[in-house]
């Protein structure tokens, strides 16, 4: 019997062509609560920028691909990007020229803007966010996750050789977010496992992305939506329809959970 499942956002709970959940999927998510299911979003956006589900609530948060992990309130972990990596980042891409958005514990800002980046945060509905000197902030405070609106050639080519204690999730080859090596979306689900005292078997998620293979990993029943790269559809259990077409409500019919 499953007991929690996992959301990942964009391109799976919201479809790309759409700014927000649908009535199809709030109303799946109610009869789940009357089951007593418990409802995890996992997301690579802050807290702050999960502005697209209604205010919908959710037992807990994986936020910034796991670096902060939230169940019931209160937090269970909270991870910084290491202080050499993160200036280190912030100084590459400056010197590069990439658009390079920092998430900190209460504020988000871009060192600069450019067509990537504002193309994808108008892809996910996302506001343009305040221009800092970033890297001056990034000396005197944690960086939660970084944005870098480059390929995923040049993250290769510029960054990974130069950074150590990072990685970079990503779902679009167009820019990759930067986490710290030691979370994920799948160590992250598991931390949510162990704090419910959940087995494996006990649990399912949802996921369209790159950065969702941790976590469809990490589940007994992992579900990928219509429009998951073929890669992404190699690690589920089931295929589900695209997100725009109500693909997460429609599979959890077919699972008989709803």
């Amino acid at each position: 019997m499953i007991k929690a499942i996992f959301f990942d956002i964009d391109g799976t709970l919201v479809g790309f062509g759409h700014s927000e959940i649908s009535d199809k999927t709030v109303r799946a998510l109610d009869e789940l609560r009357s089951h007593g299911v418990r409802l995890i979003i996992s997301s690579g956006r802050c807290k702050q920028l999960i502005t697209n589900v209604r205010d919908y609530p959710f037992d807990g948060y994986i936020t910034m691909n796991g670096a902060i992990v939230e169940y019931g309130g209160k937090t269970i972990s909270s991870i910084p990007i290491d202080r050499d990596d993160a200036v280190r980042i912030a100084e590459l891409s400056d010197s590069h020229g990439y658009a390079c958005a920092a998430i900190f514990s209460d504020f988000i800002g871009v060192n600069m803007e450019s067509e990537t980046y504002l193309r994808i945060n108008r892809k996910i509905h996302i506001k343009p966010f305040p221009i800092i000197n970033l890297q001056a902030m990034v000396k005197e405070r944690e960086v939660y996750q970084y944005t870098v609106y480059a390929s995923d050639k040049d993250i290769d080519r510029y960054y990974r050789p130069l950074v150590r204690h990072v990685r970079f999730p990503s779902w679009d080859p167009s820019f990759s977010d930067v986490t710290p090596d030691s979370v994920s979306k799948g160590l992250a689900t598991e931390a949510v496992m162990r704090y419910l005292g959940l087995s494996r078997e006990e649990t399912a998620a949802f996921g369209d992305g790159g950065n969702d293979i941790p976590m469809l990993d990490a589940v007994g029943t992992a579900v990928a939506m219509g429009n998951s790269s073929p890669e992404v559809k190699e690690h589920a259990t089931l295929i589900a329809e695209d997100a725009d077409e109500d693909g997460v409500a429609k599979a959890m019919l077919s699972l008989g959970l709803v």
